[in-house]
């Protein structure tokens, strides 16, 4: 069972992020939202995309192929929102 589970998760892991997909999803951030824990504003991802995409595009697929996660893109907050 454990082994069926480390094939199919290296199947999913060996898709390539290429920055022309990387770049339209960071011209397609919502500006109204919040910074994540590094506080860049979206607005700022935004207008570097055309300058990071690839490096970042290069960053991920080296981590996804190495197996390596950051402990600091693990965390999330949740804000609940009450219906009036």
């Amino acid at each position: 069972m454990q082994r069926d589970l480390s094939k199919s998760f290296l199947k999913m892991v060996n898709i390539p992020i290429t920055d022309i997909k990387l770049k339209n999803t960071l011209i397609s951030l919502n500006n109204n939202n919040s910074s994540g824990f590094d506080e860049i504003p979206n607005k700022t991802v935004q207008v570097g995309g055309n300058c990071i995409s690839k490096l970042l595009a290069y960053i991920f697929n080296k981590l996804l192929f190495q197996g390596k996660f950051p402990d600091c893109l693990k965390f999330s907050t949740l804000t609940p929102l009450f219906k009036q």
